[in-house]
């Protein structure tokens, strides 16, 4: 009897430390699923960042009469538009650029909202370029660093668009933006949104396009 009480034993220690094995390896395989998906957003912001970068500092290039054509078209706190020639569309090919967002309703966390990025070029291209963002504040300043508007950037609580009479004297922006891996590990709407909230990076830069500090002084 005590041997089969030593088999019994065995048995159930040895089944709780292969549970324990398990859970450890469950634990490891999330967390590495974590790291991939975190990677991913990680590499969606920087894309993101760097295109955005690349029109900014566009933003008033091959614009000659200002009057006409202004350079930046609309300065809200998660909205920017301007107008910018590109070498690619041909010399004196003036276009419009908009970033805007809109909200996303498919994930379960209310404050998400979509990135997208437009361009009045042929019959207007728009293209997705965050699909769950929850930060996207642009920040405006003249050519001696006062904030004109937009969104707050710690310096200032106060978040409103730019006034028109202001637009024509914006020579620095800032953009702060922080996007998540729409997909969770646990999609249960009382986890996922805590779970994403792992995944999420972020993007911050200021820039002084030359074209609108010509334009300026």
């Amino acid at each position: 009897m005590a041997v089969l009480f030593e088999i019994v034993g065995s048995i159930v220690i040895g089944g709780l430390l292969l549970l324990n094995i398990i859970r450890l390896n469950a634990q490891v395989t999330d967390e590495q699923l974590r790291s991939t998906l975190r990677d991913i957003a990680q590499r969606d912001v920087l894309t993101l960042g760097d295109v955005l970068r690349y029109d900014l500092l566009r933003a008033g290039n091959g614009v000659t009469n200002v009057g006409l054509t202004p350079p930046i078209v609309t300065a809200n706190p998660n909205e920017i538009a301007f107008n910018a020639a590109y070498d690619s569309l041909g010399a004196g090919t003036v276009i419009r650029v908009r970033y805007y967002t809109q909200p996303n309703t498919a994930t379960p966390d209310p404050t998400d909202f979509k990135i997208f990025r437009y361009r009045n070029t042929g019959g207007g291209e728009t293209t997705l370029m965050a699909e769950s963002a929850n930060q996207f504040d642009v920040t405006y300043y003249n050519a001696s660093g006062m904030y004109l508007g937009g969104a707050a950037d710690g310096l200032t609580t106060v978040t409103t668009a730019v006034a028109s009479s202001d637009l024509q004297v914006i020579a620095r922006i800032r953009v702060a933006i922080e996007a998540k891996n729409p997909i969770a590990l646990d999609d249960a709407s009382t986890t996922a949104v805590d779970e994403r909230k792992l995944t999420q990076a972020e993007w911050i830069t200021t820039v002084a396009p030359p074209n609108l500090n010509r334009l300026v002084n």
